[in-house]
């Protein structure tokens, strides 16, 4: 059975620059030890390793367990870079009044972020119009939606990020 979420395999310690990387860029790895090296310790719940010779069905069930992991992480991932947002492996364009808004909100996911807040976080203080913060949020709202993020506004206090299901969220595959 194929894995939704590739891991990478590296030779241990030969592969070192390239577990670095791959750490830093959140993808799954399986580090293969050779059997006189010491073990690194994982640096990560997406990494992974396993001595050197190895049965094939070890090593097909790390690197499934790995690949369900990632997967797992990348649901509920959120994260705001350049002009994008990203959850999982989808990708949205934003604007860049909708990236100060939402990089506030990843900041404290889950958390009400305050009107006060997001206003001097998007406009460096005030808002455009008394409306201004209200008519970004229900755009950025309707372009959350389809990957599964809800705006959740609390009357007059602020707003939140939330990361529903992949059911809700129209995310099955």
């Amino acid at each position: 059975m194929p894995t939704a979420v590739e891991v990478a395999l590296l030779h241990w310690p030969r592969d070192q620059e390239s577990r670095s990387q791959l750490a830093q860029a959140m993808l799954p790895r399986l580090l293969l030890v050779p059997p006189d090296e010491r073990p690194p310790k994982p640096s990560d719940e997406l990494e992974d390793w396993i001595r050197l010779p190895a049965d094939e069905r070890d090593v097909a069930a790390r690197i499934r367990a790995l690949s369900e992991r990632a997967e797992r992480s990348f649901e509920a991932t959120v994260v705001v870079e350049g002009g994008c947002l990203r959850r999982g492996s989808t990708t949205l364009p934003l604007s860049p009044t909708e990236v100060r808004f939402a990089s506030a909100l990843v900041e404290h996911p889950g958390h009400l972020v305050s009107r006060h807040e997001l206003t001097y976080n998007i406009w460096s203080g005030e808002a455009p119009s008394a409306k201004a913060l209200d008519d970004l949020a229900y755009r950025l709202r309707k372009r959350l939606a389809p990957i599964g993020l809800d705006l959740v506004s609390s009357r007059g206090r602020g707003f939140a990020l939330h990361v529903l299901s992949p059911v809700h969220a129209g995310m099955i595959e």
